[in-house]
């Protein structure tokens, strides 16, 4: 089930649909609880391929803040990596390697 931790003293949570699991959000202040009504997805967003998520778990780095602009501060339209031009044009699994060479290059 996905969710979202903030404060449920405020309204941010849409229908006040929070989890009733204590362990959602652990770690944090007892008014922090799970919204499981947020991150929702915002059809722009997806019709770019992207969905809407926690910024800092957008594994593709590439984010757009024109969407889901009506949740949280923190969520954003997280797109999908762009594809270079050369594996466009490429194509197979040679492109693919070379690209998870060069991933695993920038993680050291």
């Amino acid at each position: 089930m996905p969710g979202y931790c903030l404060s449920n003293l405020g309204t941010d949570c849409p229908g006040s649909q929070f989890s009733p699991l204590p362990l959602r959000c652990p770690k944090q202040a007892s008014d922090i609880k799970c919204c499981t009504s947020l991150p929702r997805e915002d059809p722009q967003c997806a019709a770019e391929g992207g969905r809407c998520v926690d910024e800092r778990m957008c594994l593709s780095g590439r984010t757009d803040s024109r969407f889901c602009a009506d949740q949280p501060a923190q969520i954003t339209c997280c797109l999908p990596e762009a594809v270079p031009k050369e594996c466009s044009a490429a194509g197979g699994s040679t492109c693919m390697d070379q690209r998870v060479s060069e991933w695993i290059q920038t993680r050291r």
